[in-house]
């Protein structure tokens, strides 16, 4: 029997991160583990192979910093939060500043992108496997 995977569901269910793909320019929601929201799974998640990719209607560099824990401007990896400042943790300000930066994720216009057939064969590569 495999073993089970324990976590929370703000780990698996709240972004950490918009990263985007190389392969369209489109962006993936991911969790803590950097997979996609909801995904829960041991192996590594081929993200171009994924139909949860996005484009923003207008994403701008004072939006990247709105929305990016550190203020970064990089448009390849946007963090929410870090592991120091995680929400949900205990610290309510840490919180409260997780919350904004997901209302105003939240208000922002996406498009759906084009992407492959959902959840085909050789959607999960299983890292464990020589």
């Amino acid at each position: 029997m495999r073993e089970q995977i324990k976590t929370t569901v703000g780990r698996t269910l709240f972004p950490y991160c918009l990263e985007r793909r190389g392969v369209d320019g489109a962006y993936v929601a991911l969790n803590r583990a950097y997979k996609p929201l909801g995904f829960i799974t041991q192996g590594w998640v081929r993200y171009d192979a994924c139909p949860v990719g996005f484009r923003f209607a207008r994403l701008t560099p004072a939006t990247i910093r709105a929305l990016s824990c550190d203020g970064s401007d990089n448009p390849n990896a946007i963090h929410l939060y870090t592991d120091a400042h995680a929400p949900f943790c205990g610290n309510e300000a840490d919180t409260r500043a997780y919350l904004r930066r997901l209302e105003h994720l939240a208000r922002l216009t996406v498009y759906a992108v084009e992407g492959p057939a959902p959840l085909r064969e050789g959607l999960f590569t299983d890292y464990r496997r020589g």
